[in-house]
């Protein structure tokens, strides 16, 4: 009987073994005040301070070895339910895609197939303080291709207006080439790619 229960408890450890793992750390105090110049037609950013609920601390998934998924979303400050201010994660796979959209009124999780509506799995949401955690269960695992988070706090909801914003990794902000002296680029493929996501959210929400 004994032996039984070790030889149960060793394969709980063994199903739910980290597969693949992945921390993104954020500074403090890099939230970017953000209008769009129409001078320029591009993005331009202010820094701006005092923004800690939306200033990213550390945004990470980690993948079990049984299929399990769990994204992270960790702030200077605190989770704040307002109807402007908006957290989303994002994981893009080699098989699925794997999204969070919350805010004050709209807490949505969920993964599908590029964009086959009809492939959509719902996720669970917590949120604690100054974190957000989404989990999915036992869903197709593939390559990583991109891993990104955002938090926004807008004047109006309007996301080509002006509006107060963190990314992590930083290459994700629209001003980023800015920063680093590249004149080429107008913005980065995955701020655009955040654009669409929060459109897409917003159907798949108004469906459900």
């Amino acid at each position: 009987m004994k032996k039984a229960i070790i030889f149960a408890i060793i394969a709980i450890l063994v199903i739910s073994t980290v597969a693949s793992a992945e921390k993104i750390s954020d500074k403090q105090n890099d939230v970017l005040y953000v209008e769009w110049d129409e001078n320029l037609n591009s993005y331009k950013g202010i820094s701006s301070s005092n923004k800690p609920n939306i200033d990213i601390k550390e945004v990470s998934y980690e993948i079990k070895s049984d299929g399990n998924i769990t994204l992270m979303l960790k702030v200077y400050g605190n989770i704040e339910k307002s109807d402007k201010i908006f957290y989303w994660i994002y994981l893009n796979t080699t098989d699925r895609s794997y999204y969070l959209m919350f805010s004050n009124k709209t807490q949505i999780c969920y993964s599908m197939k590029g964009g086959d509506v009809s492939t959509y799995l719902q996720g669970e949401v917590e949120q604690v303080d100054d974190t957000i955690i989404a989990k999915f269960e036992s869903i197709e695992l593939g390559s990583i291709i991109e891993f990104l988070a955002y938090s926004a706090e807008y004047e109006k909801l309007d996301v080509r207006n002006r509006w107060h914003g963190d990314w992590a990794p930083d290459k994700f902000s629209p001003v980023y080439e800015e920063k680093q002296e590249t004149k080429e680029k107008k913005g980065l493929p995955g701020f655009e790619l955040i654009l669409i996501l929060s459109a897409i959210t917003i159907i798949l929400w108004r469906k459900r």
